[in-house]
């Protein structure tokens, strides 16, 4: 095995998404134990036009890693070479922590794919899958796992209906006939109630860290669908999902350890600062009363473990690879579990769970990293 000192790892961070701060967040913690372990390290940042531009290692006074946008910085990537800043640069793996759109979704995977670079984390395809919500659910139902009941729309689905008086085939199965009436709304609407309930969770279809999310609780028509042209804003895809009663939050996270390792899952704590229907981007990475794990809340064993069993077998039927946190809903009165989502690049930074979660499991942000970079470097 290799010291860290003889290793090279190129950490990327930033990027186009509405995710790019936390990114910054995640990467500056990566990059303070990836120093206390001695590697040697290059930083490339992303800008926000998406412009890549290499940076010296020196940290703000808050810590975080450097995001100077000079002319005179900027990255050359040429495909089948690799990248450039003068000449080409060398390195061993490169480590993405780039979330959201453009980072996450199998963007920047395929890319650095087309580069010729090795990186820690999934394949474009595996990636692209995690980042939408209604295909990983599909896929999970395929091999018996408990989804959210939940129907989803195209903007051209809405589109058409609000200002063209026209049916998409969405549409028209969903009210049972293919031409507009002037009852369609009111039947859409009663037949998404009638199929979800009244109390509904609408969702961008491709967006994480609960980014655009619109809690609709017994509302009338009009603002069902304010709430829908809100989500459109996120995606071009809104997830319209049953909203579970007396339900909890479930993390799990996921390594490969030779063969894939599942944590103990933890009940989030919510501290209802905001809304106490779900975790905001906000309440997330910014708020003085951050989420957290539930110290009082313990599952029983059976259910542990198949919160697990399911977790791994997402990982698997998705083809991933390196680390990810699998999301799940757990219905406290019935004991029913739902798969909610899947983070291929989850949040690193001092107050994400994923790293929480893997501690309680063993796994100190120190090993984390040094397992998934030494599993790449040894392999290529």
């Amino acid at each position: 095995m290799k010291l860290h000192n003889t290793i090279t790892v190129a950490l990327i961070y930033g990027g186009e998404s509405s995710e790019h701060e936390i990114s910054l967040l995640s990467a500056s913690e990566v990059y303070k134990e990836l120093k206390e372990a001695e590697y040697s390290i290059l930083l490339f940042y992303i800008s926000k036009k998406g412009v890549w531009y290499i940076q010296d290692e020196v940290l703000d006074h808050e810590g975080l890693l450097p995001i100077t946008e000079e002319d005179t910085r900027e990255l050359l990537l040429s495909p089948g070479k690799g990248i450039y800043y003068k000449e080409l640069l060398n390195f061993d793996v490169a480590l993405p922590i780039t979330h959201g759109k453009g980072g996450e979704d199998g963007i920047l995977q395929g890319l650095l794919t087309t580069l010729h670079i090795p990186y820690i984390g999934p394949s474009p395809f595996s990636s692209m899958i995690g980042m939408h919500k209604k295909i990983t659910k599909l896929m999970a139902q395929e091999v018996n796992i408990p989804v959210v009941p939940h129907i989803s729309f195209s903007y051209e689905d809405i589109d058409l209906l609000l200002n063209k008086k026209k049916l998409s085939r969405k549409i028209a199965h969903l009210v049972g006939y293919s031409e507009y009436r002037k009852e369609t709304y009111r039947d859409l609407f009663d037949n998404i109630t009638t199929l979800l309930g009244t109390h509904l969770i609408l969702k961008p279809e491709d967006e994480g860290s609960s980014i655009g999310i619109e809690i609709f609780l017994d509302g009338d028509i009009d603002d069902f669908f304010k709430r829908i042209e809100r989500v459109f804003n996120f995606s071009s895809i809104v997830l319209v999902e049953t909203y579970i009663e007396d339900m909890v939050e479930v993390e799990c996270g996921v390594v490969k350890d030779t063969h894939f390792v599942a944590s103990d899952p933890q009940v989030i704590l919510n501290p209802k600062t905001e809304n106490p229907h779900f975790l905001s981007y906000t309440q997330k990475y910014f708020s003085p009363t951050p989420f957290s794990i539930d110290p009082h809340y313990s599952l029983k064993e059976t259910t542990r473990n198949l919160i697990k069993e399911y977790a791994l077998l997402v990982c698997e039927i998705l083809l991933i690879e390196g680390f990810a946190r699998v999301d799940f809903f757990y219905q406290k009165g019935s004991g029913k579990i739902y798969f909610n989502e899947i983070n291929t690049i989850p949040g690193l930074t001092k107050t994400s769970m994923y790293p929480l979660l893997m501690k309680k499991s063993g796994y100190s942000f120190g090993r984390l990293l040094d397992l998934l970079i030494h599993q790449k470097v040894e392999r290529d």
